[in-house]
């Protein structure tokens, strides 16, 4: 696949603000360690992640990939170190107050509503922006109708991009795995995010299915969106990702352009053991 950015960025959902600019950092986690009781799953972390960046968190299973994405968005508290976005320290703060300071993501394991349309899904993703108080306060009135109208048209649009527009009134969990990613990815981004989290977000879709979702995401990244992704897939990785980090035991073993990183001798040896990088096997963490 190129990373050609042939889909256009879905309008009045995304927030970012325009190309990147050099040295404009969306996010950092600085000096992240996380135990769990006697062992250390994450060790003096540093990841810098420049606004508008397609970036990709890669290892070997344990390596705590999916530990660093919770303590990104304040699934998980971390022990010692600090995470900022836009030089704001969330560090301190819920998931919940994170996502009203721009951060959404997606989880390993698909998590849908029960009994909800695939609309329905993507439009819950709305409420988290704008905070439950809020929606209550608005909840009967004028302006609560005009704007539930305008987020389900952003929705079915949005929905639409994502090749998912003949199954808005479909119930989200009755669908093929690969389109449930798709409603979760949808619904994350119905919060607006400056910073995009996204754990396996191809877990279970062929390349016809994957490539055109990365291609729709590389686009939104033009907007000033920031893409971070685990991702077991290296084909998607290399095509996608222009910069990776490398965890091994919770430790930072390489980070830089991906064609670089996954061919080192370190990379290769805690993926394998040994020998060269192999896309034909699929390697679970």
């Amino acid at each position: 696949m190129s990373a050609d950015r042939n889909i256009s960025a879905t309008s009045g959902v995304v927030a970012g603000t325009g190309a990147r600019d050099a040295g404009d950092a969306a996010m950092q986690v600085r000096s992240v360690s996380k135990h769990y009781g006697g062992l250390e799953v994450l060790s003096d972390v540093d990841v810098t992640i420049d606004r508008g960046a397609f970036y990709g968190i890669v290892g070997p299973n344990g390596a705590g990939k999916t530990t660093l994405l919770n303590v990104i968005s304040g699934v998980v508290k971390c022990d010692r170190g600090e995470v900022w976005v836009d030089d704001v320290d969330l560090t301190r703060l819920g998931p919940d107050r994170r996502v009203l300071h721009g951060v959404a993501r997606t989880f390993q394991t698909v998590r849908l509503v029960p009994g909800r349309t695939v609309l329905d899904q993507v439009v819950f993703g709305a409420y988290d922006r704008m905070g439950g108080h809020t929606w209550r306060h608005l909840t009967g009135q004028r302006a609560a109708i005009r704007q539930m109208a305008e987020i389900r048209g952003d929705a079915e649009h949005l929905l639409e991009q994502l090749g998912m527009g003949g199954k808005l009134d479909a119930v989200a969990e009755m669908l093929p795995y690969g389109d449930q990613r798709r409603v979760e990815v949808a619904r994350a981004l119905m919060a607006r995010p400056k910073v995009l989290l996204l754990d396996e977000p191809a877990a279970g879709m062929g390349p016809k299915e994957w490539m055109p979702l990365v291609e729709y995401l590389l686009d939104l990244t033009r907007n000033g969106l920031t893409v971070v992704l685990i991702e077991h897939n290296m084909k998607l990785v290399e095509s996608a990702c222009e910069r990776v980090v490398v965890l091994d035991f919770g430790k930072v073993l390489a980070e830089g352009p991906p064609r670089e990183c996954l061919r080192t001798k370190e990379v290769r040896e805690a993926y394998f053991g040994t020998g060269k990088v192999s896309y034909g096997r699929r390697v679970v963490g």
